[in-house]
């Protein structure tokens, strides 16, 4: 009783499965090839990928509910679970499953929330200029964090200043849609690309920052000490690697 949409790629066509989902119970099926639409449970369009973004942000403007994007070179499946994880003591919350990130999985990340989600949390993966604002576009966030920009999968940006506009794409919707940007104040790479944001949420060691952390161990697993407002409160955590110290201290600031 679900809708099949006949996806096509390089190596595949979707519509040649189309048949074989509605004999197995699809209540309809989205195709863009005429000759396969013969019947009434056949619904031809123009392209059935942009019909799948296009169905997603209709659905997530239903959804009266914030949602928080994450992006950034590394760590961002990682924040994006912590980050789940604790908003989950208080919240329903539906996120990206696995590494569904691109612009397929965000629209169905989407479509998997439902009138009892409270928050979404939508990982936001690029490899070319364009597609974080495409996917911003889809998934109309309120909050928004980039963990890093860093040299990681340069062939589709052309160098490290194509990750720094392609990342910073989140910065500028937020910008131009009142949202809210959360931010590690260490980084000097990411505080030099949100420009003149309003609104900052900002975690790490700087004077202005919510939240602060320090490691206390990395063997075998990152424990950290998280300060606010004077209160200390000590996370031991189950991830191997110091560098996961600022996916925790994101994750415990959208959480605040």
């Amino acid at each position: 009783n679900s809708l099949f949409f006949a996806l096509k790629g390089e190596n595949f066509n979707g519509n040649l499965f189309v048949k074989d989902a509605l004999e197995k119970g699809a209540a309809y099926a989205e195709v863009d090839d005429p000759q396969v639409a013969v019947g009434e449970r056949f619904l031809l369009v123009e392209d059935v990928l942009t019909t799948l973004q296009q169905l997603a942000c209709h659905h997530r403007t239903k959804l009266d509910i914030p949602v928080i994007a994450i992006t950034g070179t590394n760590g961002k499946t990682t924040t994006k679970e912590l980050t789940a994880a604790v908003l989950a003591r208080r919240f329903r919350v539906e996120y990206t499953r696995g590494n569904l990130n691109n612009h397929i999985g965000v629209p169905l990340t989407l479509l998997s929330m439902n009138a009892q989600t409270e928050i979404g949390i939508v990982e936001m993966g690029a490899n070319h200029p364009g597609e974080i604002d495409l996917l911003c576009r889809i998934a109309c966030p309120d909050y928004g964090l980039v963990t890093n920009m860093g040299k990681a999968h340069l062939e589709g940006f052309g160098g490290l200043e194509g990750v720094i506009r392609t990342k910073s794409e989140l910065y500028r919707y937020l910008a131009d849609h009142s949202g809210t940007v959360f931010i590690n104040g260490d980084n000097p790479l990411l505080t030099s690309s949100v420009g003149n944001q309003k609104e900052l949420v900002v975690f790490g060691s700087v004077k202005d920052a919510m939240i602060a952390g320090e490691i206390v161990s990395d063997s075998p697993f990152c424990t950290i000490s998280i300060s606010e407002m004077g209160a200390h409160n000590m996370v031991r955590t189950r991830l191997i690697g110091d560098y996961n110290a600022e996916n925790i201290l994101a994750a415990a600031t959208i959480g605040r």
